[in-house]
């Protein structure tokens, strides 16, 4: 739970008390907005609190977009800020805008940034993922594991604020699969954030989202000539002027770009890299970080080499004696399914020899004991057939695509 802002949370309470006591009440009868309207309710209440008004004519104009100024100063008022005309740390916006003093008390109360460049973009339409910024800095909400949408921006201020919004019952998201962060937020979109922000009566209730963690492990990587000094790099196996490092790199980032956010059975994937640039890892290393981010599923890339003349896919799991473990029993009965998806799958996209679904040792596989694991060789580098399909970056799409969707049949047979 975040730690609560002692200051803020009175200086709402008191300001909705006053704010309910003491404004007189005005109907909304906007020409545009109708009984009908999605956010009619909303509207009603923030205009009949003299929260938002009209932009004249008798007119809400619900989907006119929202500047970032005016955002600043919608939430400085209702927070009982200081607004008056003041010098402000932007080089953007002068002392004598309206907005100067609002917006400087935004900033010192971190309800709103500027930019890297010293400004703060006062007209600047803001989005719906900076708006959930906002709120979330303002009503200090508390904050979430679960995730409940399929559009997350990982790794971003925007998907912690997103996921707590979504908690708080403030926003439900567009098609209640989908937040769309970037897209531009409108007043009508507005008053459904800030109204059920202020009154629990609108808020909705949001159900998680199930999220299906998959670990896409580039196998080797590292510096790339032959002579590498030993420890420091892996470049895996080399022919006809490929390294297998970069193919597997490159292939896992084509997978991540297709099965990340994909909604599959109810869920939606969460794609997690072991590297997403040329580093060594470990085995240990690569295992650690499926463990670590728990993860449903594991899967490995790799080209192969041999003698010149071999040539095909394969996929392999791990197998083994039966175990008296019975959860790694299913894991391992698991892992042959994962890769039996994934090489139908291949063989259906890349005209590409059939080498079978195999169990094999590799550590991994053997170590991924709590999770299924595959591992997918996609074919021989020192092969000159299939080099030139391996070299080709339109094949190497044909296969990210081909795993992406044997590992979205996976998960729809669970």
């Amino acid at each position: 739970m975040k730690r609560k802002n002692t200051w803020r949370c009175l200086s709402f309470v008191v300001f909705f008390v006053f704010l309910m006591g003491s404004y007189p009440v005005y109907a909304s009868n906007f020409n545009d907005v109708s009984k009908s309207h999605r956010a009619y309710k909303e509207i009603t209440y923030l205009a009949e609190n003299n929260i938002v008004q009209g932009l004249g004519g008798g007119n809400f104009k619900p989907n006119v977009q929202l500047k970032r100024s005016e955002a600043a100063v919608m939430l400085s008022r209702m927070l009982e800020l200081d607004g008056t005309q003041r010098k402000t740390t932007f080089k953007d916006v002068v002392k004598t805008s309206f907005a100067s003093g609002y917006i400087q008390s935004a900033v010192e109360h971190n309800l709103i940034n500027g930019f890297a460049d010293g400004t703060f973009r006062p007209n600047e339409i803001i989005t719906r993922g900076q708006m959930a910024i906002l709120l979330d800095n303002a009503f200090n909400l508390e904050s979430t594991e679960n995730n409940y949408f399929i559009d997350k921006p990982k790794g971003s201020r925007a998907y912690t604020a997103i996921n707590n919004i979504a908690a708080a019952g403030i926003s439900d998201g567009i098609d209640g699969k989908s937040f769309k962060s970037h897209s531009l937020l409108t007043r009508s979109d507005f008053s459904l954030f800030l109204s059920r922000a202020l009154n629990h009566d609108f808020r909705v209730s949001v159900a998680p989202i199930e999220v299906i963690k998959v670990i896409i492990d580039p196998g080797h990587g590292g510096k790339s000539n032959v002579q590498y000094e030993k420890g420091s790099g892996d470049p895996g196996a080399i022919g006809n002027g490929l390294y297998e490092k970069d193919i597997n790199l490159d292939t896992s980032l084509r997978i991540e770009e297709y099965l990340d956010n994909q909604y599959v059975n109810n869920a939606v994937i969460d794609v997690v890299l072991t590297r997403s640039e040329d580093v060594f890892l470990s085995l240990s290393q690569r295992v650690d970080i499926a463990n670590k981010n728990k993860a449903d599923a594991f899967v490995s890339i790799h080209a192969n080499a041999f003698n010149g003349i071999a040539n095909g896919t394969e996929t392999y799991y791990y197998s083994s004696s039966s175990s008296s473990n019975e959860q790694l029993s299913l894991i391992r009965a698991e892992s042959k399914k994962l890769a039996e998806a994934i090489q139908i799958r291949m063989l259906e996209q890349l005209n590409m020899a059939d080498r079978g679904v195999k169990g094999s040792n590799f550590h991994v596989l053997r170590e991924n004991t709590r999770m299924p694991s595959t591992l997918v060789e996609l074919g021989f580098i020192d092969n000159k057939s299939d080099a030139k399909k391996l070299g080709s970056p339109q094949w190497r799409e044909k296969a990210a695509k081909a795993i992406s969707l044997g590992i979205q049949d996976y998960i729809n047979q669970k």
